[in-house]
This record gives structure tokens, C-alpha cells and sequence, in this order.
């Protein structure tokens, strides 16, 4: 389901933080490409 909701296809690929770091550091060089998870999904009050 997630595959359909993030790609409108359910045959799409979703990616892990750990294959986005892989993909990153390959593309860019070395450093830390993970998202802040917490400030992402933070939401005021």
C-alpha cells in the first residue's frame, strides 16, 4: 500500500533511509545524508 501511496503505482519502489545514505554518499562522497526524522514529522500545537 505504501508503495501506491508514495508512487501512485503499486508497483513502485519505496526507499530506506539506509539505500538513500547508500545512493548519496556514491553520488556526492562521504557525510551523513539521513534525514532528521523527528523534525520531519514534528508538528506544532
Amino acid at each position: 500500500m505504501l508503495s501506491f501511496l508514495a508512487t501512485g503505482s503499486p508497483a513502485g519502489e519505496v526507499e530506506g533511509i539506509n539505500d538513500l545514505q547508500r545512493r548519496f554518499t556514491e553520488q556526492f562522497g562521504p557525510g551523513d545524508y539521513t534525514p532528521n526524522i523527528p523534525v520531519l514529522y514534528w508538528r506544532s500545537g
